[in-house]
């Protein structure tokens, strides 16, 4: 298994414990508060700007935790980190397969919104999830495509 390999693995593992988590909190946390319309866009909003960083900082120290095992049972040799045209390309692939999923979502949501009345909480929560799947989506596919030998 590459080098990776092991990164999408393990961010697939962050996206899934630390995603989870934090939706069932943030769901639960909305489900029991009135609102007034203003602040239920304000906690939409706080709460998608606050898992931006949380989840860059989870997968910061679960990359160095990962780094630090991988020596350890190596006995202080590690791998080096070097990205050819294939991983580069397989990253893009990822990247695009994620960001195509992501702005049909959004556009779904908008379409929701002004058709079918729908209302901000809905369109955040859907957002919210076409966000995770995106990610998901796109970590898979890297996995898919590095396995696939691509």
């Amino acid at each position: 298994m590459s080098e990776h390999q092991k990164e999408n693995i393990i961010s697939l593992i962050s996206l899934l414990t630390v995603s989870t988590t934090y939706f069932s909190y943030i769901y639960s946390g909305f489900v029991n508060r009135n609102f007034t319309s203003g602040e239920e866009l304000k906690y939409w909003a706080g709460a998608i700007l606050a898992i931006i960083p949380i989840r860059i900082i989870l997968q910061i120290i679960l990359i160095i935790v990962f780094k630090i095992m991988e020596a350890i049972v190596n006995k202080g040799k590690v791998s080096p980190d070097i990205k050819d045209e294939r991983d580069k390309l397989i990253e893009l692939r990822g990247d695009n397969i994620s960001g195509n999923f992501f702005v049909f979502c959004f556009v779904v949501s908008l379409v929701g919104v002004y058709y079918f009345n729908f209302n901000l909480s809905m369109m955040f929560i859907f957002i919210f999830i076409a966000g995770y799947i995106s990610e998901l989506l796109g970590i898979i596919s890297k996995i898919y495509f590095y396995q696939k030998g691509f």
